[in-house]
């Protein structure tokens, strides 16, 4: 087996790092914003009960709050636990 090589990246950065902090925390910040307003103010994305959709949001926002997006996170939570979850 070869050994391990150290690679070096190069030419420009891609993804959250290219920013500088400030910069990276507003498209934070507008990006859980665009995706409060997209969570209804009760029930779920797509109406009365969560879809995978929802748990999707709900694995990426689980430890953040913010506007309806925690509204959001208790109410997939308890339908998880509704349903047997642990």
């Amino acid at each position: 087996m070869p050994p391990l090589q150290n690679h070096v990246v190069t030419g420009s950065a891609s993804g959250i790092g290219r920013f500088d902090p400030d910069a990276a925390m507003a498209r934070g910040l507008a990006g859980l914003s665009a995706l409060a307003d997209l969570i209804p103010a009760s029930g779920y994305v797509h109406g009365d009960r969560p879809t995978a959709i929802d748990a999707g949001i709900y694995g990426f926002i689980a430890n953040i709050h913010f506007c309806n997006t925690m509204r959001h996170c208790r109410a997939i939570h308890a339908a998880i636990w509704r349903r047997g979850g642990k």
